[in-house]
């Protein structure tokens, strides 16, 4: 029963001075108060049971509690650095433990990983702790943590408005609503703020509402909770611009929230489409046409990947030819990109797919060697859209100077799709639900594009050229709409000269020739042309900006000094979104956090998970990282990069 013996020595090595003896034993015991987590029960020589201190060495009786834990929290120990073990942190300088900033981390790590509040509020973790890692720590409870994640984000949140406040420039909001499953029956809506720091020129966002959404989901509805925000965090009169998705309600919004923002040209630039779900739906309808093919692929992969048993068992043949077993992709039919992924990881193991089938005397297998080769087209159709989605899914660049450069791409696919006898009805298909959404595409994309140095006015006309082209659309509609964006663009511009110019003056223009890039299509129209005006847009127009960088963001930092006024209407346009991923991504996350386990956590404190996740990553610019545990794709036998690299 009994331990090794130790002399009884304190923190320091010298030895403390028992009631009787100077030799103990350990001994197990079976105490269940807390304050046992820093006390040992030891016999001393003469019998005696003691508890003693572990940080001290000190003996006191072992029948109470009470002393016990008067003691602990003024223990010399933990005031005298002589009863400390020196360490040297990552920077070489001396690092002392303190009880203050560990609670505050241990909290912020809870709500960065999406943990339960109670992580920590465990025996065997705190045993684990005091053992292995701090004897000085101290356990911090459900609900200690639970009220310092509140204090934390109240705190994050005055900030913020601070900096809102004070702020010179304009925000972009995107929204989507979230229904936290079925069981649930919760709705959620999440508002999204994006800027440009116009000292840093770093493109930033954060939550500014994760809020139970009751029914109706009316537009009435959601323009007084998103007025409540905007007046919330003094914002009201910096709005440039929302991006929803394409549910009507959000159009009655709109039209409410034009009469309350006074936005720029009557409301011109206010809505943005998010173009994800344009591309959503014009893939979508694609598919339908070929759910006969697609179906196959889907059976096939889900009888190798059925129950636990045949999944095992098909592992095991995969690893026996000498490949790789990679994870099946998750194929929801909402989203059409997991069926994208789905279809092109079964590509890539078709062999082994249908070999281990075989193997096993499954279905009746009907995927001929023609089906693979319509797969591979599908695949090829795909891709572009799938690329777009991701490019457009960015958080720290501007996605809306890349719509016209990614839809100018999806128009060539069309266009080379369009004669094949197989697939000419589904480009049909896909062309005219994308041409619906092309002729009332925002003019903001345009404006975005050409303040790109790198695609330009000329660039943009190009672009609307090609497009327009590639769609069948007439050249006096080809016309009419590259008059249009140069209309809008110059208006836009003298709104911002009228509030930002001073008296004209000239500056030095640029010349050389044009390095652009962009799709090999914003090919410069510069000719022999006259500067007839001093102003910054004419200038703009008339340059051909050599050996820029590629990052807008830094150009236009740097270029501010030569083009002020543009400068801040570039900083404006660009904080405009492309989509609304930025807060679709935030439900997966939520997703994670609100579930079945969790399901009564309120939404007061299900929004303080959120947004304070999301101010916390954004002081490490981790908004575009999935930190959740769940979702860590390091096994390198499941990652999803290898798919890259076909």
């Amino acid at each position: 029963m009994a331990t090794s013996s130790h002399q009884a020595t304190d923190a320091t090595g010298a030895t403390s001075t028992p009631t009787t003896g100077s030799t103990y034993t350990v001994i197990p015991h079976n105490h269940k108060a807390p304050c046992w987590d820093n006390y040992d029960l030891v016999k001393l020589i003469d019998g005696t049971e003691k508890a003693r201190h572990r940080l001290c060495g000190k003996f006191f009786g072992s029948k109470g509690n009470s002393t016990l834990n008067r003691h602990h929290p003024k223990c010399e120990s933990k005031q005298n650095p002589e009863f400390t073990q020196a360490r040297i942190d990552e920077t070489g300088r001396t690092w002392t433990y303190d009880q203050v900033l560990q609670r505050e981390m241990q909290m912020k790590c809870i709500i960065s990983r999406g943990w339960p509040y109670n992580t920590f509020d465990n025996v065997v973790t705190t045993r684990y702790i005091h053992r292995a890692l701090q004897p000085r720590y101290q356990k911090v409870s459900r609900s200690t943590t639970h009220r310092d994640a509140g204090k934390g984000y109240m705190k994050a949140k005055r900030d913020i408005i601070r900096y809102f406040n004070n702020f010179e420039g304009k925000f972009s909001l995107t929204s989507d609503v979230w229904s936290a499953g079925q069981n649930l029956g919760l709705s959620y809506i999440c508002i999204t703020c994006h800027w440009i720091d116009p000292i840093t020129w770093e493109m930033s966002k954060r939550i500014i509402c994760f809020e139970l959404f009751e029914l109706p989901h009316t537009g009435q509805y959601i323009y007084q909770l998103i007025m409540s925000y905007l007046r919330e965090f003094k914002i009201k009169d910096k709005i440039m611009s929302l991006s929803f998705d394409n549910a009507s309600n959000n159009d009655a919004t709109i039209d409410k929230l034009k009469r309350d923002l006074d936005p720029f040209l009557n409301g011109e630039f206010l809505h943005s489409r998010c173009a994800c779900h344009v591309l959503n739906r014009v893939v979508q309808d694609g598919l339908k046409l070929v759910l006969h093919i697609t179906s196959k692929i889907r059976q096939l992969v889900s009888y190798c990947y059925g129950p636990n048993r045949r999944r095992q068992d098909f592992c095991k043949f995969v690893r026996g030819q000498g490949l790789k077993y990679l994870k099946p992709a998750v194929d929801m039919p909402i989203r059409w990109n997991s069926t994208y992924k789905m279809l092109k990881r079964a590509f890539r193991q078709r062999v082994v797919l249908i070999e281990f089938h075989n193997s096993r005397n499954g279905p009746v297998n009907t995927i001929s060697s023609t089906d693979w080769t319509r797969i591979e087209e599908l695949l090829s159709i795909l891709k572009c859209f799938y690329k777009a989605t991701e490019r457009f899914s960015g958080v720290y660049y501007p996605t809306t100077p890349l719509v016209l450069g990614e839809f100018y791409l999806i128009t060539m696919t069309f266009v080379k799709w369009q004669d094949n006898e197989i697939w000419g009805p589904v480009i049909f298909q896909m062309r005219e639900n994308f041409l619906k959404y092309y002729e009332e595409m925002p003019q903001m994309f345009c404006c975005a594009a050409a303040l790109d140095p790198k695609i330009g006015v000329d660039g943009v006309e190009s672009l609307l050229e090609c497009i327009n082209y590639n769609l069948g659309i007439s050249t006096d509609a080809t016309s009419a709409s590259i008059q249009k964006f140069n209309q809008t663009l110059n208006a836009f511009y003298d709104q911002y000269e009228t509030l930002y110019g001073a008296k004209p003056r000239d500056i030095p223009v640029e010349t050389g020739s044009s390095r652009d890039v962009a799709l090999q299509l914003a090919i410069s129209r510069k000719k022999s042309k006259t500067i007839s005006s001093s102003s910054e847009l004419a200038k703009y127009k008339m340059t051909d900006f050599v050996g820029e960088q590629s990052d807008i963001l830094e150009f236009w930092k740097t270029r501010s000094c030569h083009y002020p006024v543009m400068a801040i209407m570039a900083r404006d346009i660009l904080t405009v979104q492309a989509s609304t991923v930025a807060s679709e991504s935030t439900f997966s996350f939520s997703g994670r956090i609100l579930n079945e386990r969790r399901s009564r956590l309120s939404p007061s404190s299900l929004e303080v998970c959120i947004c304070y996740k999301d101010h916390l990553d954004a002081e490490e610019r981790i908004q575009d990282v999935d930190s959740a545990e769940d979702s860590s794709s390091s096994n390198e036998e499941f990652s999803m990069n290898e798919e890259d690299s076909s």
